[in-house]
């Protein structure tokens, strides 16, 4: 989106109060009272609106309560239709307006994908593009009756379903609405000092033309007009504002921020990947066979994260590396997979015994205390205590302690040694022979594609760019989580010394 006539940028002239608990930004609530452009929410495009369309309203309604559709592909569906009854759609202008093709890995050729080989994203799109075939495949014969009685001359195929896919993920957005327990009287949505909330995940037509920026000069809110107590749904409004001290000339881009992502996430989403990204981060998967293969101790292993709202996989960022700090999540997770078959079945038994005794549900797993060494054991405490000539053990620290301490070492041990190794084999995958080349390489392929007549395409650049970041942050990442080992290796010793020291001493 472009701007018509110059923003001028807007001055933060007022001084924060002490008492000005508010939830946005002060230089936000400055710039609310200048709206650069505000749209309906009743022209949004989503599972709720598709259900009251008076073509196609139905079918959609009986597609969503056979769970045929869900909330999102309910949408990408009704593009695909929109798309295929041309002028007759009533959002025709809009849909001759939208890309035809997207620069996603979804729709990479053959050799384009194999600039993705070695990362996540290359095993990715294809499990995507297979589920949206599997879904057609169930949309397919209701697809041809409804295309049918509406006479079209072209009946959606695979590939606009795939385009609406690309539409909803690329221009959708999780808009925050009041929703339908709010009280309602007349049909009008009663408010109150803390009225329920829900987010409607759509498309709105025009502001989903705005891009990208991580300097975006402009923030979107929902806004509702009417009176203090009642109004009507299509009394809100999605407003868009422009942010203090971000200004833009007539005829530059106009940009919003879409958050916090990855190039994972902006690549596969949207088709570009920016360098440098401040929010990489790289995706590890916990080995686990098929489920035809799993033995009763994997079985154990997934229970026990069951129990504990976990998953077999986990993500590591930038700051990860930089802090030398890995996430308490991803110990927990890989503690489960180095504990012994016994101590999976207490701890299994601890997590029922807690749903139990505090009158839980099974859905309330993420109150479920995790034992293990993370959660009671700090390595740098640790390692001063023990670096003090052991005397603060000798004085502090039954032998108890000092075995609670070893077995947590250990377990510690184990895991971080369990995520050096996934990490090495990333960097394997990422930069051996099965993968892309060396970061270095990529490198000088970046350098190279700056240069005048570069033969790099945009799609191509983004692959190098998002491969790029994800072997420097797997290489920094590795060399943090090496100088962890290399620390509790050293706790280790000296606990060890601790411990004969102690028994030397009580057979004195």
């Amino acid at each position: 989106m472009f701007a018509k006539d110059e923003i001028k940028p807007l001055k933060n002239q007022s001084k924060r109060k002490w008492w000005n608990f508010r939830s946005k930004k002060a230089e936000d609530i400055i710039s609310e009272s200048t709206t650069l452009a505000s749209f309906p929410y009743s022209i949004c495009i989503s599972s709720e609106s598709i259900a009251e369309d008076p073509v196609l309203g139905k079918a959609f309604r009986y597609m969503m309560e056979k769970d045929i559709l869900d909330e999102r592909t309910s949408v990408m569906a009704y593009l695909a239709f929109q798309k295929s009854m041309g002028a007759a759609s009533p959002v025709f202008p809009w849909i001759q307006a939208l890309p035809q093709t997207f620069d996603t890995p979804l729709f990479f050729s053959q050799d384009e994908l194999k600039e993705l080989r070695g990362t996540v994203l290359s095993a990715a799109s294809e499990s995507v593009s297979r589920r949206l075939e599997d879904t057609w495949g169930r949309l397919a014969p209701i697809v041809e009756r409804l295309s049918k009685d509406l006479k079209l001359e072209h009946v959606p195929t695979v590939e606009d379903f795939k385009w609406g896919y690309s539409i909803f993920w690329s221009r959708g957005q999780s808009i925050p609405v009041y929703s339908e327990s709010s009280s309602t009287t007349g049909g009008n949505i009663t408010n109150s000092s803390h009225p329920d909330l829900g987010v409607v995940e759509g498309i709105v037509p025009g502001l989903d033309f705005f891009n990208h920026s991580t300097k975006p000069q402009c923030w979107w809110e929902v806004k509702r007009s009417g009176n203090e107590k009642y109004f009507s749904p299509s009394q809100v409004n999605l407003v868009l504002h422009p942010h203090v001290d971000q200004g833009a000339a007539a005829g530059a881009e106009v940009c919003i921020s879409y958050g916090d992502k990855s190039n994972e996430e902006l690549l596969m989403l949207y088709g570009f990947a920016v360098e440098n990204n401040p929010d990489e981060c790289v995706m590890l998967h916990c080995p686990i066979p098929p489920s035809d293969s799993l033995d009763e101790m994997m079985i154990a292993k997934l229970e026990l994260l069951s129990a504990y709202g976990l998953r077999p996989q986990f993500f590591l960022r930038a700051n990860n590396a930089a802090k030398d700090s890995i996430p308490r999540d991803v110990i927990e997770v890989l503690e489960v997979f180095v504990l012994k078959h016994n101590e999976i079945q207490e701890r299994i038994e601890e997590a029922k015994n807690f749903l139990k005794e505090n009158d839980l549900n099974r859905e309330d797993v993420s109150v479920i205390p995790i034992r293990g060494g993370r959660s009671h054991l700090n390595l740098g405490e640790v390692l001063s205590r023990l670096e003090k000539g052991l005397s603060a053990f000798q004085v502090n620290a039954n032998a108890d302690e000092l075995a609670e301490v070893e077995y947590s070492l250990g377990l510690r041990m184990a895991t971080i040694s369990t995520l050096v190794r996934m990490l090495e084999i990333r960097v394997m995958e990422l930069e051996g022979a099965e993968g892309t080349g060396t970061l270095e390489a990529d490198l000088a392929l970046l350098k190279k594609g700056e240069k005048a007549g570069s033969n790099i395409n945009s799609r191509r650049r983004s692959a190098i760019v998002y491969r790029t970041g994800q072997k420097k942050l797997t290489r920094e990442l590795l060399a943090a989580t090496r100088q962890e080992l290399g620390q509790i290796l050293k706790c280790v010793t000296l606990a060890r010394d601790l411990s004969k020291k102690r028994a030397a001493a009580t057979v004195a």
